[in-house]
């Protein structure tokens, strides 16, 4: 059976007469089979809107120039034929608002001079805009101010670009904020009220996108730069996780490469591409393997040398699953136009796709700027059938706490408000009953997982003893959701819960619980510095970030006595972090027993960029630096190609900005035998930090490099116009 989302909607839906369905274009677009896509609003109806959201009675919102449009299907037919403007005015200056959320009677809009706060949209009257919530953002820009959407907990998460004015502690009013500093693209966490704000993570480039999966995690589809395509700094188009307390690296020129130990890398290496809006698809119209999957819109591409757009945009799909403590993805295609496609009208399809949203019945809307939106559904029959937007399906004999934990798409407000009907229906007992849900062994683990999400929002008034129950079940996922509820809780007298966690099998919960104590004021640095040797990446690095919200004298001593590489490397790298650094000879002291080290491939790797973080303390030491450029001018070489590239590459870059001059020979080698015009690139930067014609550029070498810069008259040293 199919439920409507009100039980007056139930009456005119039903009562509907039956017309004829709007006109599919399939042949017309690369989709996988099943599939199908029409257009579902006419450009002049969304006004070229980079924005879509539903609102409760899963009416379609757009955002056009300064004003916000409501568009309705009066005739039921799939097909929006009218819209009304519910709010306008100076706030929304710009391109239109690039990020709208519906949370109950609330509009949340990013427009103007940062996030708008509209209140009355439950009340038939007009909208009443009341203020700016926090500091100011850029919007409207292509790199500003982005997606907002309502977390698991209850608050509201934005997500900005590199244009979008971050820096510091801007925007940032709580001391347990997991960043300590916003910077470039950052994700933010702010309470309905916008009185509270926190930075989860920072570093990305442009990901308009912001999409939050059923345990919480966050990710984006992130831009790269066109105009670094074949420099050493390039960053391709990935997909990013948010880890809490995390820097993804993005610096513009000097953009970290992935492997920097202070910061995290991309899910998954794209390529090239153009990235906008996204949504995770919590539904169940789709096939399976569509499930908790992260659908994306990739506009059109941009060409590296012209900056114009070279190809049409596409839907693209991030099959997520989960690996250690973090992810791993595939990638896949959903939908694009083929070449020369056409509408039902005969005009030339565009499909630069902008943002996506999901229907109550498990359909896509998809925006195209400057086309309208486009509907895709799934019905593997030979006779497709359009079905109705506005209904959401449910099991007709499943009880009401059921309905309840298996409510698709529960990210969307028109989710919430059918969620919020049968609460009212279940009653008071509502919240012991998903207590016993989410301690329930004999369920299956979404249900059990819902059941937190639906108590999530309540972090607060939850029985201590009711998470420590949590903290113990079988499954990995339900107690990292105990950490993430502890965290957000901040007692510190419920550390000792979080700190048994750190010692759990599974990395994600001892991610996790690293995680939730850098919210916390206690000195847990015992175990966590011992975490930094943990085997798994993303626990190190947890373990380092939250190191850095403690005094560093907290965590240095306890780290002086300790053999692991990591931990030395990772509390030096804490402490830079924290922009409070240990005293020299202290720091310096680290360095030398690192150096005495036998390091392996990926430790060398790791220090070489400690060395980078710390040239300051180390050059105020002849007896230091000396015996670094020793190291730096020794032999480093991994069994796997990729980590001797990588290490090569590192040492190279350090050979210059420690201004080894001995090293001008090795250099000028590495350039004349390499055929990779990157590298090249890269080794002549580093070649041209050295002093110049010093001791150490012998005859020879010098010989050497001048004929090869005389020879090479092809490729990127020889394109001197422009």
């Amino acid at each position: 059976m199919r439920m409507p989302l009100f039980a007056t909607a139930l009456v005119s839906v039903l009562t509907l007469p039956a017309i004829a369905d709007p006109v599919l274009l399939d042949d017309q677009f690369e989709l996988p089979p099943g599939f199908h896509i029409y257009r579902a609003a006419e450009p002049q109806l969304t006004g070229g809107s980079y924005e879509l959201a539903l609102d409760g009675q899963a009416r379609l919102l757009v955002a056009e120039g300064t004003s916000i449009r409501r568009l309705d299907d009066k005739d039921g037919d799939g097909v929006y034929d009218s819209f009304e403007t519910i709010a306008s005015g100076p706030e929304l200056s710009g391109r239109g608002p690039q990020g709208l959320l519906v949370y109950e009677d609330r509009l949340y809009a990013v427009a103007g001079d940062g996030v708008q706060l509209y209140s009355g949209y439950g009340t038939e009257g007009p909208l009443r805009h009341e203020r700016r919530l926090g500091a100011q953002f850029n919007t409207g820009g292509d790199h500003a101010a982005h997606t907002v959407l309502r977390g698991l907990d209850g608050y509201v998460y934005l997500v900005t670009g590199d244009g979008g004015g971050t820096g510091g502690r801007r925007h940032i009013t709580e001391s347990s904020s997991p960043r300590l500093e916003e910077r470039n693209a950052s994700v933010f966490r702010f309470s309905p009220d916008g009185r509270h704000w926190e930075c989860v993570a920072s570093g990305g480039r442009n990901p308009p996108s912001l999409g939050m999966n059923y345990l919480g995690e966050f990710f984006s589809f992130d831009s790269d730069m066109e105009f670094h395509v074949d420099v050493p700094f390039y960053r391709p188009v990935r997909l990013n996780h948010w880890a809490s307390g995390s820097d993804l690296g993005w610096q513009q020129v000097g953009a970290y490469p992935p492997w920097y130990i202070d910061c995290l890398p991309g899910v998954l290496d794209v390529g090239r591409g153009s990235p906008n809006w996204g949504v995770f698809y919590e539904h169940t119209q789709f096939p399976e393997r569509y499930r908790n999957a992260f659908i994306v819109c990739d506009y059109r591409w941009k060409s590296a040398t012209s900056g114009r757009y070279a190809t049409s945009g596409r839907l693209v799909t991030f099959h997520l699953k989960r690996a250690g403590a973090t992810w791993k993805a595939k990638l896949t295609e959903l939908a694009r136009a083929r070449p020369g496609a056409q509408d039902a009208q005969g005009r030339d399809v565009n499909f630069g796709l902008v943002d996506v949203t999901v229907a109550p019945d498990g359909s896509l809307l998809v925006t195209d700027h400057s086309q309208g939106v486009w509907r895709i559904f799934y019905d593997a029959s030979q006779t497709p059938t359009v079905p109705p937007l506005n209904v959401i399906p449910s099991e007709e004999n499943a009880s009401l706490l059921d309905q309840l934990l298996t409510l698709p798409q529960p990210a969307e407000e028109w989710s919430r408000t059918r969620e919020s009907l049968l609460r009212q229906e279940i009653g008071p007992e509502l919240r012991a009953g998903l207590m016993r849900a989410s301690l329930d062994a004999g369920r299956p683990t979404a249900s059990r997982l819902r059941a937190i999400r639906l108590l999530a929002p309540e972090f607060r008034a939850l029985p201590a003893r009711f998470l420590v129950q949590l903290a113990t079940q079988s499954v990995p996922e339900v107690r990292g959701q105990a950490a993430w509820l502890l965290g957000l809780r901040g007692e510190a007298a419920e550390s000792n819960t979080l700190v048994e966690l750190l010692s759990d099998p599974d990395p994600f919960v001892r991610r996790r619980s690293a995680e939730a104590l850098a919210r916390l004021d206690v000195p847990a640095t015992g175990i966590v510095t011992e975490l930094t040797d943990d085997e798994d990446p993303y626990v190190r690095y947890a373990a380092m970030t939250t190191l850095s919200h403690r005094p560093t004298a907290e965590f240095f001593e306890q780290a002086m006595s300790s053999n692991s590489p990591q931990t030395l490397m990772r509390v030096l790298v804490a402490a830079h972090l924290r922009k409070e650094r240990a005293p020299g000879d202290q720091s310096r002291a680290l360095i030398h027993r690192l150096l005495q080290q036998q390091l392996s491939p990926s430790d060398q790797l790791n220090l070489l960029r400690v060395l980078s973080l710390y040239r300051g303390e180390v050059n105020s030491d002849k007896v230091t630096a000396d015996r670094v450029r020793e190291f730096l001018l020794g032999r480093m070489l991994a069994d796997e190609p990729e980590l001797n590239r990588r290490l090569r590459w590192e040492q190279a870059r350090l050979l210059g900005e420690y201004k080894a001059s001995s090293a001008f020979p090795l250099l000028v080698k590495w350039l004349v035998d390499s055929e990779d015009h990157v590298e090249q690139f890269h080794y002549a930067t580093a070649l041209a930090e050295l002093p110049v014609l010093s001791q150490g550029w012998d005859a020879d070498a010098r010989t050497l490099l001048t004929g090869w810069l005389i020879s090479t008259q092809t490729g990127w040293f020889a394109e001197y116009a422009g």
